[in-house]
Formats: structure tokens, sequence, C-alpha cells
């Protein structure tokens, strides 16, 4: 059945009989202007596979999550950091432009977090030739009601349109995945004048008042000489790894305000090939340090 709305929100008007079947979403590969505005290579080859980026409500809670204020709770204490420059006053007429940062301490409801679904979309083909874009591969059951909707409004948020296809084999060729996720910089330790543009330019720093805060933290861990860099692409736009290899430590830092570096110790060929939700996952990191003043002094406890 070809669904075909801005929106769904009752799923058993679109999926009768969630009796254990095992389907997918999908919708026929797009132009390359679209699909690369998903995420995926301008190749667009058999097996690629991204999270795809945020275009609107659907998208940004497939990548980041939400969360809403627990207002039955105490408030809490919360820490934003923001940066300006202003000129300042060296004697005999001249100035000087000083970069002064801040933390300001302000009480909120404490949030209640909703995690990412961090849906993948991969590119397919089926018998005829046909290039396909499809979801994971989902079981149609009740209690995965909930997944399903979400991903119909994800590809429906897309592309407009979507069509459930079954798990047949002469429906849909198996290919082997291409993540899309990251893209390693070139490899070896590079000083921040090198690599710094090449890493600001790829995690589009949002917050003008916030591209200091960051970029400091940043170059203070590329300081200690990690032997690899790389940077998030589509949905994981903002993130950076640094990795250690080592000591086999591996610093994931985010370019979004109010976040927490993370660090862990898995393999990079283990971690690149992760969900979202999955990195981010409190029982995978053995670190998190929040982005306030004494995010300096504590993360280089964790730096070699």
């Amino acid at each position: 059945m070809l669904i075909q709305k801005k929106r769904i929100r009752n799923i058993d008007n679109y999926i009768a009989n969630f009796d254990g079947r095992e389907i997918y979403i999908a919708h026929p590969l797009p132009d390359p202007k679209k699909t690369d505005s998903i995420g995926f290579s301008t190749n667009r080859e058999l097996g690629e596979e991204v999270l795809p980026k945020v275009m609107g409500p659907i998208t940004r809670f497939n990548s980041i999550g939400k969360s809403v204020p627990d207002k039955k709770a105490p408030k809490e204490t919360a820490y934003r950091q923001i940066s300006w420059t202003r000129k300042q006053y060296i004697g005999g007429g001249d100035t000087q432009e000083v970069t002064d940062t801040r933390e300001i301490e302000y009480k909120r409801y404490k949030r209640i977090l909703t995690p990412p679904p961090s849906i993948e979309l991969k590119i397919v083909e089926n018998l005829n030739g046909e290039k396909l874009v499809i979801s994971p591969k989902l079981k149609l059951s009740d209690e995965n009601k909930e997944l399903v909707t979400h991903c119909v409004n994800l590809f429906l948020e897309i592309f407009g349109l979507c069509e459930p296809v079954d798990d047949q084999l002469n429906t849909i060729i198996k290919s082997k995945s291409i993540k899309l996720n990251w893209s390693l910089l070139p490899q070896g330790q590079h000083p921040w004048d090198k690599v710094g543009t090449q890493i600001i330019s790829a995690i589009n720093i949002r917050s003008k008042s916030n591209a200091a805060v960051v970029e400091g933290r940043l170059e203070l861990i590329n300081g200690r000489k990690p032997d690899f860099v790389a940077v998030g692409n589509a949905g994981f736009q903002g993130y950076v790894v640094f990795g250690f290899t080592k000591r086999n430590v591996f610093v994931l830092e985010s370019s979004q305000c109010n976040n927490a570096t993370y660090i862990f110790d898995s393999d990079w060929p283990q971690l690149s090939q992760l969900s979202k939700a999955e990195i981010l996952d409190a029982n995978l990191h053995k670190g998190r340090v929040i982005h306030k003043n004494s995010w300096q002094a504590e993360i280089v406890k964790f730096l070699p």
C-alpha cells in the first residue's frame, strides 16, 4: 500500500495484521540532489547506509532525540557557556581583539529524555534492477507499532511518500553495508592550524556565540596528538572523534551547546559501525565530561 501524507498517527489505518511478519519501509531512489541532501555519496552505491540529515521535526528526533521539562520535579542547576570578542586598549592609541568566555549558571526543570531512534536508511536493489531506499527490517508486532509509525513518518518527511515492502528474497536483494556516517581526515598527527579549518568546516557550528568555546575544546584535544580524527556526516554532523589508538582512548566531542564530551575505549572500527543511540548509550562510554568551566581540568584526566 502506497502511503502519501505529511504524517500519520494511527499505523493500523495503513498496515493491517501486525502478526509478526517482517517488512521494510521503502521508496524508489530519488535524484542525486535529493540523495545528497539525505547524506548519501554522489556515487549512490548499493549498500550505502546513513543516518539522514535533519530536515524537520521527525528527522531531528530521529537524530537527536527529544527532551521535555519535568515540572513535577524540583528545578536543577544547568550551565551555558558563551563567548564574545571585544577590542581592548593596549596603549599608544592601539587596540587588540580579545575573546572572553563566560559560564552562565541558571535554574531549569529537570529534563525527561527520550533517546533518538537513530533509524538509518540504506540503498538496495530489487530483482527488476530498481534501486530503493529502505529502512531497517521491522517486525510487525503490537509492541513495535511506535517504531513502525516513526519509520513511516521519517520517510514521509524526507520523500513525501513510501510503501511497506515484504521481506521475501525475490523482492529485495540484500547487500553489504557501507557506512557513511563518518569521514576520516588525513591520517597522522597534524597541528591545529592545519587540521582545524577542516574540522570547523565539517561540523558547521550554528551558534556564533559558542564558536570560540567549541573551537577551544577541539584544539585542546587535538593538541594531545591523536592518531586520527574523524568528523560526522549527515545526522552525525557536529560530532568529532579523536582517536588515541595506542592508549585505546577515543574522544567524542560535540559542537552542540550544553552537551558533553564522551570518552570510549572501543576500537574505532567498532565505534564507527554503531548507531548514534548506541554511541551515546550510558553503558558504552567510560567517561563523560560536561561542558562547563571545569571541562578542561576534567578532560585532561582521560587524555594521554
